[in-house]
């Protein structure tokens, strides 16, 4: 346990479930062809990022919170069709949660 936890214990966990990956891109996240979704998500994208922000205002307001984005790929085989199960495993695991964090997102 370092100094920063010690000072600030965490007693609130926020979980923000994640349906889909965004992939980065310049409209962050507004546009559609930035996220990793299946057929029948499209049109819900706003909502992810309406979750995703509710996180992140939550976590603003409750300092001793922990947010975490909870989720990963989980339609192998339509992503594997694409050719893109790598990148999106790629995406997921060391890339979008960055984007969140770094405020590409908010």
């Amino acid at each position: 346990m370092d100094d920063t936890t010690a000072n600030n214990p965490v007693d609130r966990l926020i979980i923000v479930c994640c349906h889909a990956i965004w992939l980065g891109g310049p409209s962050n996240g507004n546009d559609e062809a930035e996220w990793a979704i299946e057929p029948f998500q499209r049109g819900e994208t706003p909502t992810f990022i309406a979750h995703i922000k509710a996180g992140l205002e939550v976590l603003s307001q409750e300092p001793s919170s922990l947010l975490v984005f909870s989720g990963h790929v989980s339609q192998v085989t339509s992503l594997e069709g694409n050719g893109m199960l790598m990148s999106l495993q790629r995406a997921y695991e060391a890339g979008s949660d960055d984007k969140v964090r770094g405020g590409e997102l908010y």
